[in-house]
């Protein structure tokens, strides 16, 4: 009798040892195809921030501290609040501005997705005045916090039902501290899963999950002489860590099963993940050859069929417009004056049956403007502008610190 009482309290105490235990989050599926409605889009893989997203047919974006979303009736974006007799993002009075449902201040690193009918982004908590990660209803009401603090957030995304997200911390005395976490969206509650750490001045330079793996670019020895990078590939199906075999340590692009990376200066391949042969990027290869065969390209996203791309001449300047490329590696068009927004969020989305090609920035007028793909791959640069403002730093109150002039406005 005693032995099987000392049984049981043996195995009472296991299991509630375990309680509170985060797991790596189970996927919603582990195939290594590419699934649509569940995956996170790799052409959206070189964008900056992720700050807009497509619910029911309904364009939702960030801009600086305020959730907006695009009214087909009026064809204009609006604040996502429907107080009466809220001012929204022309209030002057700041300690009025979070009143409204739509003031997010989202953080340095805007984030903006869906999951299960519901957006999810990162919002400013007024008590603790940290970034959380929060859930809300297409309506903005309903907000649920997902995750608490999770400071900058940078290379964040969703894919199969897991929030991944690189999480920085810095010390006054210059250590770092960088790690990549996962956060279940099927199953929120837990804490976040730690994948890995890194104390030793290694950093996360990127992050895309493709399938069933999660490939990530991580530098050692960072800001010395010494400095390099490896390609990892982390198997979210096994737990293991290993690196990708490719003579490259940078992704440029992603699409369908291939990575895209520079091989040389001016030589693009592709890497298929299934089968882990490499091929010649023969389209974009064309394009550089014909147009600018001593240039560097700088992709904002890609995809078979087309590519939008920043260029540095022969001398390193920037090319202030943009390149608009089709599948068979011509330039079909230009867009002017995008290339000069670092900080932009250029992303492709699915919106009323066609695809966009979305871009914001923080330049004045501050403007966010999609253009139909189908119209750019036929020469014509006609965009439709979501939101513009003049005064950006006023009507906006962004969050960022504007790299160029070092001045946090209000």
């Amino acid at each position: 009798m005693k032995k099987a009482a000392l049984f049981f309290l043996a195995f009472f105490l296991v299991i509630l040892s375990s309680c509170g235990k985060t797991s790596m989050p189970k996927l919603s599926s582990y195939s290594d195809e590419y699934l649509p409605e569940q995956d996170f889009d790799p052409a959206s893989y070189r964008s900056l921030v992720h700050s807009v997203t497509v619910l029911d047919d309904t364009i939702y974006m960030i801009a600086g501290n305020y959730l907006f979303y695009y009214d087909q009736e009026t064809t204009q974006a609006r604040p996502l609040c429907f107080k009466a007799d809220c001012l929204h993002n022309s209030e002057s009075d700041q300690q009025k501005r979070p009143e409204c449902d739509a003031f997010i201040a989202p953080g340095t690193n805007p984030f903006l997705g869906i999951m299960n009918d519901r957006l999810v982004f990162t919002c400013l908590n007024q008590k603790t005045q940290q970034v959380d990660l929060v859930s809300s209803k297409k309506d903005g009401s309903g907000r649920k916090t997902l995750i608490q603090n999770i400071g900058t957030a940078e290379h964040s995304c969703i894919h199969r039902g897991v929030f991944f997200y690189v999480q920085e911390r810095r010390s006054l005395d210059g250590q770092s501290e960088v790690s990549l976490l996962a956060y279940s969206l099927l199953r929120p509650g837990k804490e976040p899963y730690e994948i890995l750490k890194y104390t030793d001045r290694s950093n996360i330079s990127s992050l895309l999950p493709f399938g069933s793996r999660l490939f990530l670019s991580k530098s050692k020895n960072e800001g010395t002489e010494s400095e390099e990078y490896e390609l990892l590939q982390y198997d979210l199906k096994t737990g293991i860590i290993s690196n990708v075999p490719i003579d490259s340590e940078l992704i440029s692009g992603a699409y369908e099963n291939a990575l895209i990376y520079q091989t040389d200066r001016n030589i693009y391949s592709e890497y298929n993940i299934h089968t882990g042969e490499i091929t010649e990027c023969a389209w974009l290869n064309r394009y550089i050859e014909k147009n600018h065969p001593n240039w560097w390209l700088i992709f904002k996203t890609i995809r078979r069929d087309v590519a939008f791309i920043d260029c540095l001449n022969e001398n390193f300047e920037l090319v202030y417009d943009q390149a608009v490329i089709n599948g068979e590696g011509e330039e079909v068009c230009l867009l002017p004056g995008l290339a000069h927004n670092f900080l932009s969020s250029s992303e492709i989305i699915h919106f009323l049956g066609k695809d966009y090609y979305y871009s914001g920035g923080l330049m004045d007028p501050y403007t966010i403007q999609i253009y139909a793909i189908d119209d750019l791959l036929s020469g014509k640069v006609e965009p439709t502008v979501l939101l513009q403002v003049d005064n950006y730093s006023e009507d906006l109150t962004p969050a960022y610190i504007l790299p160029w002039d070092g001045i946090i406005p209000e």
